[in-house]
């Protein structure tokens, strides 16, 4: 917050020239600086779209083949300010058991493994104003659910990535958004 005393700059002076000043705090005004404000969004990936990839099957999110890459926007309001940078950020994110950040990741490039395998690229592709892109390169294995409900389905895994918004005078925020991959599901057929 800046605040800025206007009170010498109003002086008030009669006709014979007498003049008298409001006096120091008499008139404050405050400047309050925004921040950028960073939100929540999902990307929807459907392993379906993958090469083999079967349309449909038992909790299949969509009827579509796909999509396998997604480009989408960082949910990001600059504010007054107007817009700066967005990144992703190397921390802070939630990734299921067995992925890992490949140690090539950066800021504005993103590759999640599991195991020893790259399966999501993530491109920050305007970075003023968090255009990015999402693709699957390798179908995921999805856990068994152990016989619970939903098992032998196409079940659902969610990696949540955070970035940080940078404004134009340098104030940040961080967020998030999550990529729900739909998984595939074979299919038998009689010959």
């Amino acid at each position: 917050t800046l605040v800025l005393d206007l009170s010498k700059a109003l002086v008030a002076t009669d006709f014979d020239g007498d003049s008298v000043n409001l006096g120091l705090g008499s008139i404050l005004v405050s400047i309050e600086n925004d921040v950028p404000v960073a939100g929540v969004s999902t990307v929807n990936l459907d392993e379906d779209g993958l090469t083999g990839g079967n349309l449909g099957g038992p909790d299949d999110d969509t009827a579509t083949n796909g999509p396998v890459s997604v480009n989408a926007s960082l949910n990001v309001n600059f504010g007054a300010d107007g817009a700066g940078s967005t990144a992703f950020l190397l921390s802070g994110f939630t990734l299921p058991s067995g992925f890992a950040l490949d140690p090539s990741s950066t800021a504005s490039h993103i590759v999640i493994n599991q195991g020893t395998t790259a399966v999501l690229e993530l491109t920050l592709t305007n970075a003023s104003t968090g255009a990015y892109t999402v693709t699957q390169l390798h179908a995921i294995d999805h856990p068994s659910l152990d016989g619970q409900g939903g098992d032998n389905t196409e079940n659902n895994l969610q990696f949540t990535i955070s970035y940080t918004a940078t404004d134009f005078d340098g104030d940040t925020s961080t967020g998030s958004f999550t990529i729900d991959v739909d998984d595939d599901t074979p299919t038998i057929s009689a010959t």
